[in-house]
């Protein structure tokens, strides 16, 4: 079955998870410490139709709330169009963590249409544990 030559989707270009300083997380987050509280932001770049942003922990949704980011208007003159691209933004605020949070997994997933590729991005907590018995 051939794709509607009606029908104009773009897929997402990419996805990415942040940290509460903003760096990028690949594989892993943390380490944390035991009652911190991190905050975790995916960002989905690009997609048309727009696409939506979901968080799933250990392979269940967790949060589907989501919004939206111009692209970035940093060096522009005034009159002129920025190049950046726009951006949907989930972020989720953990809650304080415990012992059985460590190796936690959380996947952020973008998807705009059926037929374009779900884009995700997945880190697995680590906790500083240097005086636990159970790590």
């Amino acid at each position: 079955m051939f794709p509607s030559p009606c029908l104009r989707a773009e897929p997402v270009r990419g996805v990415r998870i942040v940290d509460d300083g903003g760096t990028e997380l690949v594989g892993v987050a943390g380490p944390y410490i035991l009652e911190q509280r991190p905050s975790l932001t995916c960002r989905a770049a690009g997609g048309d139709p727009s696409p939506t942003v979901t968080w799933w922990k250990d392979g269940r949704l967790i949060d589907s709330t989501y919004h939206y980011e111009p692209p970035p208007s940093s060096g522009r003159r005034a009159g002129q169009m920025s190049t950046g691209v726009s951006e949907i933004v989930n972020t989720i605020h953990l809650l304080a963590l415990k012992k059985e949070d460590l190796r936690d997994v959380y996947t952020c997933k973008a998807a705009n249409h059926d037929l374009a590729p779900v884009r995700e991005a997945t880190i697995q907590l680590d906790m500083n544990c240097e005086w636990w018995w159970w790590c």
